[in-house]
Formats: C-alpha cells, structure tokens, sequence
C-alpha cells in the first residue's frame, strides 16, 4: 500500500517536467492520470493522503526557487531556508489534498464523475490556491500546455480551461485503464 504513496509522489515530483524550462506537456496529463488512477478505489483518508503527497511533491520539485530567495538573496542559513520551503511545501500540498477527499467521498461514482468531476474539482483547487491568502498562482497544470497545439484555444478558455482539458485528459485516461 505504501508503494501508492511513493507511485503518486513521484507522479506529482514529475508534473513540473512539463512546465518551463522543459516543456515536455505529456508529463502532465500522465501525472494527472496517476493520480486519478490512484483515488479510483482509495477512501476518503487514502484520497486525501494521496492528494497531499502527489502535490507536496508537485511543489518540493516546482518551488525550488524559494529556497533560494530565502537563502541567497535573504541570508537565511541553509538549514532554516530548507526547513522552510519544506514547510511551505507540505502546505501548498494541502490544497489538492482537499480535492483528493471531495473526489473521494462525494464525486467518483459513474464515468462524469471519475472524469469530468477530476477536472473541476483539479480545476477548483488551482483557484483556490491562486485566490486564497493572496494566492499563490504557480504550477497551473495549463501553463504547461501553451506551447502545444491546444494554444489556440488558450485566449477562450484561458489557463483553467487548459488545465481543465489535461486534469480531464488524465483522468479519462485512468479510467480506460483501472476500468473493468
């Protein structure tokens, strides 16, 4: 059981590969089937464990950068300036956790709510995060997918709606392959 945590950490610490400055855009629609695949049979508390782990490890990959804001330009010791951007980290992971025990416990019956449910709830815990205490709007799932061939629709539907179409991507995905 524990390797599911692992499975999902390493899809979460990969969702950065398809962001700038590697713009590999397949990573994230993979990392959001992984995921999706994971909660598909997990309870409440496992949708939420694995949500936190795969985003805590989105973030620890994704926001190296605070590290070194806080360490080189802040002259924090090394020490504090890890512990934290591990703290801020594990934090940030707290939002998509939610979505993994709302995914869980009220929206997964039936293929709307394995796949378009994951994608508005996905879609969801990007506002939150970017509107809640100031926001913190990095790490969009659609800003990966600027460069692709869904850029055209990127003036209409704007970065929710690309990262509505990859989290919906994946998980569509993850039920072709976990259904019976």
């Amino acid at each position: 059981m524990k390797i599911k945590y692992l499975f999902v950490a390493v899809a979460g610490a990969s969702l950065t590969l398809s962001l700038a400055p590697f713009d590999w855009w397949w990573t994230a629609i993979i990392a959001m089937a992984a995921l999706a695949a994971s909660m598909n049979t997990a309870s409440s508390k496992q949708g939420f464990l694995l949500s936190w782990c795969f985003g805590s490890a989105s973030f620890a990959t994704g926001v190296l950068w605070v590290y070194v804001a806080m360490h080189d330009f802040g002259e924090t010791s090394a020490i504090l300036a890890t512990l934290m951007t591990g703290v801020f980290c594990i934090g940030l992971g707290l939002v998509p956790a939610l979505l993994g025990y709302c995914y869980c416990r009220w929206v997964r019956d039936g293929i709307a709510g394995r796949t378009l449910g994951f994608a508005a709830l996905w879609v969801l815990s990007e506002w939150l995060r970017g509107w809640v205490f100031t926001g913190f709007p990095w790490l969009y799932l659609g800003y990966g997918h600027l460069h692709t061939a869904m850029a055209g629709w990127s003036p209409v539907i704007g970065v929710y709606g690309l990262s509505f179409w990859v989290a919906l991507s994946g998980s569509a995905i993850a039920l072709c392959i976990t259904a019976p």
